[in-house]
């Protein structure tokens, strides 16, 4: 089974679950209150640490030992590609994500209970979308896979930026939500194919440290231009979905090794 493929598996258990608490967090919200969602988000964090404390880790192979040589690895003009390149789709997808609700309730007042509806309707997008992602590597290569989150990703921007009603945004917000997932499966399948065996925990986490800055990032930018009068949500959205574009010279580089 392919990499790609066993990420399938990986999705499709997860994020079902995970749309499934975006709803009830946005009822909790509306009827309860905010700090019932905070305690309930706090008691869920508890369940998986039995299963995190009875974890062994296997003995690892004579090739696989840790050298700190292997760090030069991240001199590869590959690998600073690779990086740069998640960095930018995060940010784009992160801030993106934390514009959609505050866009649609300023600007239609839609209320919280709606607005868990929309997350859920992009959780929905998202399995789907890691799903497609694991197999469009599998099929086409992980370059046009890549090719195809991102276009997908600035059309659904952009096109979000002018929606006249919030009946508009229910396909773009799903469309969003799939191009979302396809990108993390392609970017985690290519990170975890360029890893240094010998540092791979170092090396992947250093991978997946970029993306959660690029998020930091992402998460400034977009809110920060969204509350500039002269900008707003719409100007945010078309000038984050920009950021997609910068990634593209990116791909000669990141690309440039046959893949598997």
């Amino acid at each position: 089974m392919s990499r790609a493929l066993s990420r399938d598996s990986w999705w499709a258990a997860e994020r079902p679950v995970w749309s499934s608490l975006l709803l009830i967090l946005g009822w909790l919200a509306q009827e309860v209150s905010w700090t019932a969602v905070f305690w309930l988000l706090g008691a869920l964090t508890l369940i998986p640490l039995p299963f995190v404390i009875s974890l062994r880790e296997e003995k690892k192979d004579p090739a696989e030992k840790f050298e700190w040589s292997a760090f030069s690895a991240f001199k590869d003009k590959q690998i600073i590609a690779l990086a740069a390149a998640g960095f930018l789709f995060f940010m784009v997808i992160a801030g993106t994500n934390q514009n959609i609700n505050p866009f649609l309730e300023t600007n239609f007042g839609i209320s919280l209970r709606t607005a868990g509806l929309y997350t859920t309707v992009w959780g929905i997008g998202v399995i789907l979308g890691g799903v497609l992602g694991g197999r469009l590597i599998d099929r086409i290569g992980q370059q046009k896979s890549t090719r195809i989150a991102l276009y997908f990703s600035f059309i659904s921007i952009l096109v979000l930026a002018v929606i006249p009603s919030p009946g508009f945004a229910w396909p773009i917000v799903f469309i969003f939500g799939l191009s979302y997932g396809t990108y993390q499966t392609v970017y985690f399948a290519l990170a975890m194919y360029y890893t240094e065996k010998r540092i791979a925990a170092s090396m992947f986490s250093i991978f997946m440290a970029l993306t959660n800055i690029g998020q930091g990032v992402g998460f400034a930018l977009a809110g920060g231009m969204a509350n500039i009068p002269a900008v707003g949500f719409r100007w945010a959205f078309v000038i984050i979905t920009l950021f997609n574009l910068v990634a593209l010279p990116l791909f000669p580089l990141v690309f440039s090794k046959k893949q598997e």
